[in-house]
């Protein structure tokens, strides 16, 4: 990388800067989306929803939660969505490893899951 007085060399140096702090500070989302298969049982959904707010409530990381499944608009899209909130990095690894989250996963994941697709990142002020 070419320097002009320094200045690419304090852009790199700030955005290092900026990495390290939101990986402690900055809050994230993780959304996951879900396709089941064709041999989960009528009520999933609404079971599955129930189950992830109640987690919520019992996760100490988690700050906010949003689960529910798909209205039905295109029959290709994916049949479950969370959207769930963490203070930070380690708020969400806090909810990955936790008993509850684990359990959801084994009760309805491991069962039912055709397709899966998630992401985390980091919420804009």
């Amino acid at each position: 990388m070419q320097q002009e007085n320094g200045v690419a060399q304090s852009v790199t140096n700030a955005w290092r800067w900026r990495c390290r702090y939101c990986i402690l500070q900055c809050m994230i989302r993780h959304c996951s989306l879900w396709k089941f298969t064709d041999a989960a049982p009528v009520g999933l959904i609404n079971e599955v929803t129930d189950a992830f707010y109640a987690a919520a409530e019992e996760i100490p990381s988690v700050r906010a939660c949003q689960v529910g499944g798909n209205v039905g608009y295109l029959p290709t899209n994916y049949d479950f969505a969370i959207a769930i909130d963490f203070d930070d990095v380690e708020g969400y690894r806090e909810y990955v490893a936790h008993e509850r989250h684990m359990q959801l996963f084994r009760d309805y994941l491991e069962p039912y899951l055709e397709s899966r697709a998630a992401v985390q990142f980091e919420l804009r002020a």
